[in-house]
């Protein structure tokens, strides 16, 4: 487990908000393609939600992963926070998880009401 000092500490909680709407602790600097917060601790980057695990809850088992329970890819809240192993994450949370152009998409589709000529790009005529 790390030993962390002050400093990056408080550098970490410059980096969250708090006040999303939600009870999620967005990460608001450098995050992968994925939306994964990236944190710069000892000359390394290192997955945000795993230095508040870590910081929070303690040390990580080997071959676990830490994942977001409120499936938010930047979210650091050390309650949405559990380790398990990438089978079990599988298992239990890829089939859930929605793109967030799909929830765009639905999202749409709510407000305004599906229309005879949606296909979604889909067409019977080829």
């Amino acid at each position: 487990m790390w030993s962390f000092k002050m400093n990056a500490i408080d550098r970490f909680l410059g980096k969250i908000s708090k006040n999303s709407g939600s009870d999620c602790w967005q990460w608001t600097a450098s995050r992968t393609q994925q939306g994964y917060g990236m944190f710069s601790y000892q000359g390394k980057s290192i997955p945000a939600h795993r230095f508040a695990y870590e910081h929070y809850k303690g040390e990580i088992p080997n071959k676990h992963i830490v994942h977001q329970e409120c499936q938010n890819n930047c979210c650091v809240n050390p309650d949405h926070l559990i380790v398990c192993t990438k089978s079990e994450s599988r298992l239990k949370y890829n089939s859930t998880r929605i793109h967030p152009d799909a929830k765009k998409l639905i999202k749409s589709i709510k407000e305004r009401g599906p229309e005879p000529a949606d296909d979604f790009g889909f067409s019977d005529s080829a």
